[in-house]
């Protein structure tokens, strides 16, 4: 394996050797779902939120989610929020400034609308795509990969990047790389595993789904896991959420803008990561 175990925090404590921190619709879930039967990961929920939203419930609450696995297995959370969060990063410096850090970043504009399609689905919206990103400020500032990524190489000098497009050309490739940076066994991909689906509409009750994401949120701090996780198994997730007539694609001339805007943080961030990312420009 080669990578040193984690054990701080309260006694008998483990605490994440590496974090995969986005930033959200950015197939995150898809390297949680491969990632999971091989590494530790929080019992009962992809996402604890603990570094962002629930820090003051403290060490113990959030190493709770790690007695399980085996002990020679690396401790890790694939947790999207926290990419563009400056209160996360101050709190992962601090309470395990050693972590690996894995950015997962995606073509920021057509990101921007998935994030969108993802909120009209789980009822956080019913505004059209220009008025949630007024009403949304960190849609757009998630986008500032460049800013963002500089902050976390500048806290964890573990820090790496790795690209959807790369996962769309290559998902074998890609999770290996993954592997790599984590020093954890490469892991074949079956076939059936190598794909995946992005399809998310617009909830069809929208005041239903709003009441029924607030719900799951609570249920989530208060880590009653396995009612969420229920709802899931017998279907009401997707009766509360999403069901309803497909978007249409993004207006090609908001999106000609939109990547005028981000056009100098992607040129930032091609000299970060040295990669050409001149398709994301034009």
């Amino acid at each position: 394996m080669g990578a040193q175990r984690a054990t701080g925090g309260t006694a008998g404590g483990r605490l994440p050797e590496f974090l995969v921190v986005g930033p959200q619709r950015t197939a995150t879930t898809w390297l949680y779902e491969r990632l999971l039967p091989h590494v530790v990961l929080p019992k009962g929920v992809k996402e604890t939120m603990f570094f962002d939203r629930h820090f003051k419930k403290g060490l113990a609450w959030y190493e709770s989610h790690f007695r399980h696995g085996r002990s020679d297995q690396p401790v890790g959370e694939i947790a999207p929020t926290y990419f563009h969060s400056a209160e996360a990063r101050e709190h992962i410096a601090r309470t395990i400034p050693h972590c690996k850090i894995v950015c997962t970043l995606r073509d920021p504009v057509s990101r921007l609308y998935s994030l969108y399609r993802f909120m009209r689905q789980y009822g956080f919206t019913r505004a059209s795509f220009e008025r949630a990103l007024e009403d949304f400020p960190f849609m757009m500032g998630s986008s500032r990969y460049a800013h963002h990524v500089s902050e976390w190489q500048r806290l964890f000098p573990r820090t790496t990047v790795v690209l959807y497009e790369d996962l769309r050309e290559d998902p074998q490739g890609y999770l290996g790389a993954v592997c790599r940076f984590l020093e954890i066994r490469p892991m074949p991909l079956p076939p059936e595993l190598a794909g995946w689906r992005e399809e998310a509409t617009p909830a069809r009750f929208y005041h239903l789904a709003r009441v029924g994401q607030r719900t799951a949120d609570f249920l989530r701090s208060a880590r009653l896991y396995r009612i969420v996780n229920m709802a899931k198994k017998t279907g009401l997730r997707r009766f509360v959420f999403g069901g309803g007539p497909p978007l249409p694609p993004m207006d090609p001339a908001r999106a000609a803008e939109l990547r005028r805007l981000l056009s100098p943080e992607v040129t930032r961030l091609e000299a970060i990561i040295d990669r050409d990312l001149g398709a994301w420009k034009t």
